[in-house]
């Protein structure tokens, strides 16, 4: 994956994890399914920072 893709990732998965919060504060979802978008959330986020590799300190 190019870096900027797997950038996009980190802010996508917290959309999902936000928009599957906001949508069962309003309406009742299923369990399976509102699992299911958390697990998707969680897992792009987890799938930038393994592919990401985001150096946090400068390399002298």
């Amino acid at each position: 994956m190019q870096k900027r893709k797997t950038r996009a990732l980190l802010p996508v998965g917290i959309f999902v994890i936000a928009m599957a919060q906001i949508v069962n504060h309003y309406a009742v979802l299923p369990d399976p399914i509102h699992g299911a978008l958390m697990g998707a959330g969680i897992g792009l986020m987890v799938l930038s920072f393994i592919r990401g590799k985001f150096n946090t300190a400068n390399k002298v």
